[in-house]
């Protein structure tokens, strides 16, 4: 629909002028440079790569810490070497900067890493300032 509504060039031409772009959940994820998907779910090791809106310079996945990050991983399984993903906990945001720097606001973003031959975790980003309660909540 995005393809066929010319919405995708309409984000990224506004997102080159310096429009601040927002993903929720899967929006972030659409945000990203790929996601996978499974044509056939009777075959896992069929997934392939799709391309998102590529406005995040990253690879990324949203809620999936109850199962260790199956879907990332399966990702980053079809990436080539040295490619490393971000998963974002329920709770917790990654911002990108202009300049396609990372930080973790709200609490740590865990990272993954694809080897020559495995995907595994590796140390999480890490907040670089505290986090802040709402306006009116506990200090």
């Amino acid at each position: 629909i995005l393809s066929d509504t010319g919405m995708i060039e309409y984000l990224r031409a506004r997102h080159r002028d310096g429009a601040v772009v927002l993903g929720l959940s899967a929006g972030s994820i659409m945000l990203a440079r790929e996601w996978v998907r499974w044509p056939d779910p009777q075959h896992p090791e069929r997934a392939e790569r799709f391309a998102c809106l590529d406005l995040a310079p990253l690879w990324c996945d949203t809620h999936g810490e109850d199962d260790d990050w199956e879907e990332l991983r399966a990702l980053l399984a079809l990436l080539p070497p040295d490619s490393t993903g971000y998963g974002i906990p329920s709770g917790v945001t990654l911002r990108i900067d202009s300049n396609g720097h990372a930080e973790a606001l709200g609490g740590p973003i865990h990272r993954f890493h694809r080897g020559l031959k495995h995907v595994r975790r590796i140390a999480d980003l890490q907040p670089l300032r505290p986090a802040q309660a709402p306006a009116g909540g506990p200090a």
